[in-house]
Parts: structure tokens; sequence; C-alpha cells
């Protein structure tokens, strides 16, 4: 099938694909069907903070969300969409109006193929990792507004696009694989991730939105990580450990602290 812009398009895998994947199968089986090859971490509903002193005068801070009690699909499209609506106004904000850093940036990022997070950052050559912080937390209180005051259309327009992105057919072979990408690294042989995360979207309501955002986000009830660095010019008053946190200054540390194990999507 040829695309309005000439391009080859793909409405399903090639058979002649299938043919060469079912030969390499029959030739090369698989020792391990039950499991990926990766090991993922058992993230659980914690707190933790990583603070780090560096030789330049450059600071920066990530804050790190996760809901363990969510689904993996759940996490997906919650972060997907508040990626879409506050990545401009968290630059706004932070970035063009108060001038606190170089970035900064919402991000909707997979920790890994299981774990799916939602992700604030800046960096800055002025303002000290506890200033950063106290900025972002003064903002998700702009961002609840105006996410409860999103009208039904708006919020409809926000899936739709996401959902248009997801059913739209591949125009390329790169296009088929990454599609399918997620369901190879996972063993998924059920139906495919992307089709799942499309019947997620049609499902989800607003108020499911804001429920995620109040609980995961500004109450911290779920999986946070708070990463920070500080210039050389920054004492250790410029970090900020909130209460409650468990506190890592050593990478080694913090990465021991996690269990691994192979998951299954």
């Amino acid at each position: 099938k040829i695309d309005q812009n000439k391009n080859r398009c793909y409405p399903s895998p090639p058979k002649q694909v299938l043919n060469i994947a079912d030969s390499i199968e029959s030739i090369f089986p698989s020792e391990y069907p039950q499991y990926p090859i990766q090991r993922f971490p058992e993230i659980k509903t914690q707190k933790i903070v990583y603070t780090k002193k560096i030789n330049n005068k450059n600071n920066a801070i990530i804050i790190t969300y996760y809901s363990p009690s969510n689904t993996f699909l759940e996490n997906r499209f919650y972060n997907t969409f508040l990626r879409r609506m506050l990545q401009d106004s968290f630059f706004h904000r932070l970035r063009t109006e108060k001038q606190l850093g170089y970035t900064a940036s919402v991000s909707g990022y997979a920790l890994d193929n299981i774990h799916n997070a939602l992700i604030f950052f800046i960096e800055s050559p002025n303002t000290s990792p506890k200033a950063l912080y106290q900025n972002i937390q003064a903002y998700y209180a702009e961002a609840l507004a105006t996410l409860e005051s999103m009208s039904d259309k708006e919020f409809n327009q926000f899936k739709t696009t996401i959902l248009k992105e997801l059913q739209e057919n591949p125009c390329n072979t790169r296009d088929e694989i990454n599609r399918h990408y997620e369901d190879f690294e996972l063993n998924n042989t059920n139906t495919p991730i992307f089709k799942q995360l499309a019947e997620q979207v049609e499902n989800t309501n607003k108020q499911e939105i804001i429920h995620y955002f109040k609980e995961t986000i500004m109450n911290e009830k779920e999986f946070v990580l708070i990463s920070e660095v500080a210039g050389k010019q920054n004492t250790k008053q410029d970090f900020i450990i909130p209460k409650g946190y468990q506190h890592y200054d050593s990478l080694e540390e913090l990465h021991k602290s996690f269990t691994f194990s192979p998951l299954r999507f």
C-alpha cells in the first residue's frame, strides 16, 4: 500500500517477515521462552533522594514519579497525557518567566520496559537544587488547576491525538519493528501492547488523570526518586532532603537497595 506521501505502508507484518521468524525459531529455539533477557528492578512505594556534588558550577534536579499500584498501561497513558499537557507550561513558567536554568522539561520516560515514569527536570547555573525543588513544587498547584479546569472537549482532543498516533499504520519497516519492539522485549504473545494501550486511552476519563496527579505527584503516595546535582559553589544546605525520604550519596549503594528479577508483561 502507498500512502499520500508516496511512502510504502504495511497494515500488518509482511508474510515473508513472519516466515523468516518462524524459520529462525525452528533452527534456534529459545531456551528461556518464559522470560525476557532483561532483569527489572522491583519498584515499590518508597521515597528516595540521591545527592551528588560535582566540580563545575552547574546544578540540576530530576524528580521521577511512578505508581506501583497502577498497571503498566495506566501508567503509560497517564504519563503520556500529562507530558503533553504540561511540557510547554512547565518550560514557560520555570525557564522563560523565572529564568531558573538552561533547561526545564517534563518527560514520560520508561525506566525500563515495565516501569513508565513521569519526570520533571531542570538544569541551572545559578539556582540551588533546593530552590529548584521548591519552584517545581509550586508549579504543581498551577498544573492541577489547569487540569481541573480543562473542558471535556479539550481533554478529548488530547486523547484523540494520542489515539491517532497509536492507530496510524506504520509507513516503513522500521516503524513496524518499533511498534512491536516492546512485545518482543517482554515476550508478550497476546494482544500487541500498542492495541492494549489504545483501548486504555479510550476508556480513561479526566477524573482518573486528576486522581493520578494528586496521589502520585502532589501527595507523593507512590514511588518518588529525587536526584540532585550541586556545583562546587554550593554547600550541603543547598540540597533538599524532604522528610520521610531515604537519602543516598553513593550511586552504588542506591543500586544495591533495589532487588532485580526477570518480569513479564
